[in-house]
């Protein structure tokens, strides 16, 4: 939902396609189409992989998923900017040590499980990516959503949040949603985590654009959609997300 947001305030997504060949992962293309749901209207991103030729991946079909220094490896590796890469590695290292910090073992013994699949890789440096072609000085972000109920993750069945995703939104205002999924995903968690700079815009700050993006399930009683807004204000660019309509 974070990518497909960045992709609507403006980030042509046939660039991200294209400067996120050079990771060393199985052929994949980030698709877009355009949604209207609860007379809401936006776009919906998802990561679609091809043929898997694994690209000499060492944990490929590692039952507990990937170790932390070969998903930093992959990005080290890409022809990414500087700045993409740190973003990006800064972002897999959070929830590593969220992870590590929750099962009580060394960040180096973590194995990444969804997160750690290769849409979730492209997602997560095609976030980082889109937010710098923005050229994004700022992000606020006022509350976040939290759900209720149980969830399963690859661990067992876990509390609604996961614990892994309140580690990382610690310090972060919420707002209690009526509906039993996870609204906050760890991925989600980790990359706002790594972003935010305040609470809301600068004074003063002009709305540019807004954009709807939606995620993939049905919640029960409101739109699954984030709403992003691109602010500028002396010769600066912030974004305020995710919001909820």
């Amino acid at each position: 939902m974070i990518l497909g947001a960045l992709v609507n305030l403006g980030v042509p997504v046939d660039e991200l396609n294209e400067e996120l060949k050079s990771l060393k992962v199985d052929p994949f293309e980030i698709v877009v189409e355009n949604v209207v749901e609860q007379g809401m209207s936006g776009i919906r991103a998802r990561v679609e992989l091809h043929e898997h030729h694994h690209h000499h991946d060492p944990d490929h079909g590692h039952h507990h998923g990937r170790h932390l220094s070969t998903i930093l490896k992959l990005i080290d590796e890409s022809e990414l900017s500087a700045s993409v890469k740190e973003s990006a590695s800064l972002v897999f290292q959070r929830i590593g040590e969220a992870e590590a910090a929750i099962h009580g073992i060394d960040i180096e013994k973590i194995h990444f499980h969804e997160v750690g699949a290769m849409d979730s890789i492209v997602d997560i440096v095609g976030c980082c990516l889109a937010l710098h072609k923005l050229g994004v000085n700022e992000v606020s972000i006022r509350s976040l959503p939290q759900g209720h109920g149980m969830i399963e993750c690859a661990h067992g069945t876990y509390p609604n949040p996961a614990p892994a995703t309140l580690r990382l939104l610690e310090g972060f205002p919420v707002e209690e949603v009526d509906e039993p999924f996870e609204l906050v995903t760890p991925t989600g968690a980790a990359l706002l985590s790594v972003w935010r700079t305040a609470e809301v815009p600068a004074t003063g700050s002009r709305a540019a654009k807004m954009a709807y993006s939606f995620g993939h399930r049905k919640l029960n009683g409101r739109p699954n959609l984030l709403r992003a807004t691109l602010y500028e204000t002396g010769g600066r660019r912030s974004v305020e997300a995710p919001n909820i309509p």
